[in-house]
């Protein structure tokens, strides 16, 4: 066990259940669960890179035979039921109880998330005991990431959760409770068909890596209903 921990937070790839966002746009949900199975092996691997120094964990919403081979040697934790901020208050209260020092969040719709993005809400943590946050903006006014190094849930109460206001009122709520917040460089999730034919680009351009996701490209593509 290190200080460090990652929690992947992820639905199972259940045809109807996830990515609807792309089925609203004529995806079939046959083929959103295959985009999103693809999504969360790419995220457990860049959640697993050694070079994070960090151990893992699954938050899993789902049938465990679901998993992907890739991460049944992970710790699994189900997620409870009720609203996502207290889901997350749930994973957050378990990592730190279980005695970690550093915890980081992250979701599995943006396989293409630099690790170094993980590295550097790692080292943005004070050398003291001040307590603060870490987060991820994304380009829909939410985050990619979060993390923390004290177990302080009140940031998960109060939210518009799956609102354009989800950053800015974490920012507010940890400002009213005297918590200090570190900003990681703008990202974005892949939520929509736009979303998939922009990551497409990118990794032609070998701009991003997200190698489950590139070899999906060559049966699948979002024209594919």
């Amino acid at each position: 066990m290190t200080e460090r921990l990652v929690i992947v937070v992820a639905k199972a790839p259940v045809p109807g259940k996830v990515k609807t966002r792309l089925t609203q746009e004529g995806v079939s949900p046959e083929n959103a669960a295959r985009w999103a199975s693809a999504f969360l092996q790419d995220t457990l691997t860049v959640a697993q890179s050694p070079l994070l120094r960090a151990d893992c964990w699954l938050a899993w919403e789902g049938h465990r035979e679901a998993i992907p081979p890739t991460a049944t040697h992970l710790p699994t934790l189900a997620q409870p039921s009720g609203s996502l901020g207290e889901r997350l208050m749930y994973l957050v209260e378990t990592a730190f109880q279980t005695g970690y020092k550093k915890v980081c969040l992250i979701g599995s719709d943006a396989p293409h998330l630099p690790v170094g993005f993980l590295q550097e809400a790692f080292g943005r943590f004070p050398k003291n005991s001040a307590p603060q946050i870490v987060l991820g903006p994304a380009e829909d006014g939410g985050y990619y990431l979060i993390g923390l190094n004290q177990c302080t849930t009140v940031i998960f109460t109060g939210i518009e959760w799956s609102s354009p206001n989800v950053l800015a009122q974490t920012r507010e709520k940890a400002a009213a409770n005297q918590i200090s917040v570190a900003l990681l460089p703008l990202w974005h999730d892949i939520d929509t068909v736009a979303d998939l034919c922009r990551l497409q680009r990118d990794l032609k351009r070998q701009t991003v890596s997200a190698p489950v996701t590139a070899t999906l490209w060559g049966t699948l593509h979002p024209t594919h209903r």
